[in-house]
């Protein structure tokens, strides 16, 4: 079944390198540290509600559908 909401704005993250390199790699090769970033959502996620470490580390964000960064998750988000 296709979820749309795994390609909804919230739910992608640019990063840079591939599979194996960069911070895509690092994000393939541990994703225990990604899913504890929010680098990476479980599908079972509403992932505007997911803060996410960017910055290198120095700033926790939430993903707006607007495709900003956002201080807070989107009010009335479960």
């Amino acid at each position: 079944t296709h979820n749309e909401a795994v390609n909804a704005v919230p739910s992608l993250l640019i990063l840079c390198g591939s599979g194996t390199t960069a911070c895509h790699g690092r994000v393939e090769s541990d994703r225990a540290e990604a899913y504890a970033n929010g680098w990476l959502v479980s599908r079972y996620s509403d992932a505007a509600t997911v803060p996410v470490t960017i910055d290198r580390g120095s700033r926790v964000v939430y993903l707006g559908s607007d495709g900003k960064y956002h201080d807070n998750p989107p009010v009335g988000a479960s």
